[in-house]
Formats: C-alpha cells, structure tokens, sequence
C-alpha cells in the first residue's frame, strides 16, 4: 500500500509541549508535511470512551498528537507575526496510527 502518494496537500502542523505559567500552551515551531485534508463531519470515540464530531479528518505523513494543531497551508503562507495559533489553526482532538499487513508503512489520522 502507497500510503504516501495519495497526500497531495500541505499543512503546518504545531506540536503541544506543555503549557507556561500563565496556563497557555506552548507549542513547537511549525512543520510543513504532506497530507490529504477532508472536510467532512464524523463521529468518533474519544480516548474517554464518547461520541464526538470531528469537522475534518487529516491523512498525514508524520505522528500527531492530541492538542497538537494542524492548518491546510504552507509555511509561506503563514501570518508574518502570528498571534495565537489557536486563532487559525485547527486543534487535534484524535490521532490513530494504523500500520498496513506488513508493519511497513502506517496510516496516520488526525481528527479536528
């Protein structure tokens, strides 16, 4: 399976590393990777066991992490000064990591 031949698409994505003193998250700089990027409602089951929506759901070459942020974009295109990713970017409420017959390559999702 090419997993990888089928994104087509840029996003930026921000990975959460904590959160300072003042109970803001601190988020690594952004990364550009390739992606396929669907916006559609579905239901999904959160890691506390309940039904949610998610409003797209993110094909993605890399691992993602739950609070991490994803954006469909490229670096280019950012904002010169950004404020607050949480401003434009989309929040990971999910991300599976789903490996193909052979272990070998992985289908990753993150839902937004």
């Amino acid at each position: 399976m090419d997993i990888e031949s089928k994104l087509n698409q840029r996003c930026v994505y921000w990975e959460k590393t904590g959160i300072d003193k003042f109970g803001q998250p601190i988020f690594t700089e952004p990364v550009e990777v390739w992606c396929r990027w669907e916006d559609k409602t579905e239901l999904f089951i959160t890691l506390q066991g309940e039904q949610e929506p998610c409003r797209a759901m993110v094909y993605i070459e890399i691992d993602t992490q739950p609070d991490g942020m994803l954006w469909l974009g490229e670096i280019e295109d950012l904002p010169e000064t950004i404020p607050d990713v949480r401003t434009f970017a989309h929040s990971i409420k999910r991300a599976d990591k789903i490996p193909d017959m052979q272990a070998e390559e992985y289908l990753r999702i993150a839902y937004l």
